[in-house]
């Protein structure tokens, strides 16, 4: 689907071979007639280096995925819509995921409401998208809109529009909030992270991309493996309403 999207790939189709009748899987192979390799531009002694640079792409391949991804879905990277229109906020669920679903998802989505139906200007509503039904309530100028994995995710170009056009995107860490790739310039981003060394993903990607970033860190140990995560609503909602004010000076509003 996503290589579909951005195109320009062919696509060689191979058997992946069972560990059974002396057979291994690691005797599967692809020929690649070219092989792109994205890399750290590394400065200084190897000492300073970081250890798990590896794990976060270098901003240059960022800006350059989110620009094929936007040119194929005929989109552009221009700066968010104007600052103090009625916002669009895209929470990302874990319905379906074997681990960290939010087990009080239902008040979380309540207090979120409640400040995007109380903005000024705003007339509430929500949807959904991942091949749900719609949520309750008329859709109006400012709305949330739900990027879930039940029944189904969304498609690769779904997904590029969905993100692009959020103007906040709420979500606790997974591998759904790889999609922040394709936000826009100045989009809020509020990160409901582990206090674990290698969950900084998001926050990288978000710094790289220029985008607005608010972290909520869960408070316990060996969260990454629980299945159900209590988040805490208040200082979600707190940090919704500081990157609201960030694109809304109070005499700009409608």
């Amino acid at each position: 689907d996503w290589l579909e999207l951005l195109g320009g790939f062919e696509l060689v189709h191979y058997d992946i071979l069972p560990h059974t009748g002396g057979r291994r899987l690691d005797s599967a192979r692809v020929v690649a007639r070219e092989l792109v390799v994205v890399d750290w531009r590394h400065e200084g002694p190897p000492e300073v280096w970081r250890n798990d640079s590896f794990l976060l792409p270098p901003r240059h391949a960022l800006h350059r995925l989110r620009s094929l991804a936007f040119r194929a879905a005929g989109l552009t990277s221009a700066p968010p819509r104007p600052r103090c229109r009625p916002p669009v906020l895209l929470y990302i669920q874990r319905a379906l995921a074997t681990s960290r679903r939010i087990g009080n998802e239902d008040d979380l989505l309540w207090a979120l409401d409640q400040v995007i139906r109380g903005w000024p200007g705003t007339e509430g509503g929500r949807e959904a998208a991942g091949g749900g039904a719609a949520g309750e309530g008329a859709v109006g100028r400012g709305r949330r809109v739900v990027f879930s994995d039940d029944p189904r995710p969304p498609s690769a170009l779904e997904t590029v529009r969905m993100f692009h056009q959020a103007d906040v995107v709420v979500g606790l860490h997974g591998s759904g909030q790889a999609n922040v790739i394709f936000c826009r310039e100045g989009t809020g981003i509020i990160d409901i992270n582990l206090p674990e060394p290698h969950s900084q993903y998001t926050a990288h990607t978000a710094y790289a991309l220029g985008l607005e970033y608010a972290l909520v860190l869960l408070q316990g140990t060996a969260l990454h493996q629980r299945l159900h995560i209590s988040v805490p609503v208040p200082e979600v909602v707190a940090a919704l309403r500081w990157l609201l004010a960030q694109r809304c000076l109070p005499e700009e509003r409608e």
